[in-house]
């Protein structure tokens, strides 16, 4: 989120996030410091730890779909690989999820604090939660292209039928 506080005096560009908050006074005086997490919000709180969550859950998938894909020799089988696969695309599609509701969240609270009676003080959305839309789309993108390009090979049942040839001995005379 950022804030951008204005009096007649000086600006001042508050920059809060989920693990820091940076203020810039003037033009080049930028003071950061670490949040902490016990005065965080508890949707703030929340969201840092759904966020966490989400980057252990994508890296779990990204392993998946590394072993289960077609390439990897990790597996022989190809129906066990292919299951490997289809789970690392739920799981990328599930840290695609547990990204997308932090931002959520976090949209709108910055859409409700927004309050336009308030001339000097106004909340923009950061780059970062830009980036954080555009994260979760892409890991729901790359989910459902593993989880449906990995369908498990359709078993067909060819039987094959060995007919052992009859032999007839043709008693021919030539004369």
């Amino acid at each position: 989120m950022v804030s951008i506080e204005a009096n007649i005096h000086e600006t001042k560009i508050i920059f809060e996030g989920l693990w820091k908050t940076c203020v810039v006074q003037g033009m080049d005086q930028m003071q950061c410091k670490d949040n902490d997490f016990d005065h965080l919000p508890p949707y703030l709180k929340a969201a840092c730890v759904l966020l966490v969550i989400s980057v252990i859950v994508s890296v779990f998938g990204v392993i998946l779909g590394i072993t289960g894909g077609k390439c990897s020799k990790c597996v022989r089988e190809k129906k066990i690989k292919s299951k490997i696969a289809m789970a690392g695309g739920m799981t990328l599609i599930s840290a695609g999820i547990l990204c997308l509701v932090p931002l959520c969240w976090t949209a709108v609270s910055i859409f409700f604090e927004s309050n336009p009676i308030f001339k000097n003080k106004q909340w923009d959305m950061g780059l970062t939660v830009l980036i954080g839309f555009c994260t979760s789309a892409l890991l729901l993108l790359g989910g459902a292209v593993l989880s449906c390009g990995s369908c498990p090979p359709k078993e067909i049942i060819t039987e094959i039928k060995y007919i052992q040839p009859s032999y007839t001995i043709i008693n021919v005379t030539y004369i």
